[in-house]
């Protein structure tokens, strides 16, 4: 989810919205997320959200990786 969050606003905003974006979603939303995650014990969903916001921030929009093997 994470992953696609971000995903969606750098391919479809300008430079400036996208900046904007990431820094609160990267501060204010995914802090929330995590605290949410560990206070329910579910620190696999936690794990995927640090891994969704990595993600993004080392690959390109138009990347061809997913991040996952599709079976």
């Amino acid at each position: 989810m994470t992953r696609n969050r971000m995903l969606y606003i750098r391919k479809n905003t300008g430079v400036g919205k996208t900046a904007l974006f990431s820094v609160y979603y990267t501060l204010v939303a995914t802090p929330k997320q995590l605290f949410t995650h560990l206070k329910n014990g579910r620190t696999d969903l936690a794990a995927q959200t640090i891994k969704g916001l990595w993600w993004n921030f080392t690959h390109s929009s138009n990347s061809s990786s997913l991040g996952y093997k599709i079976l």
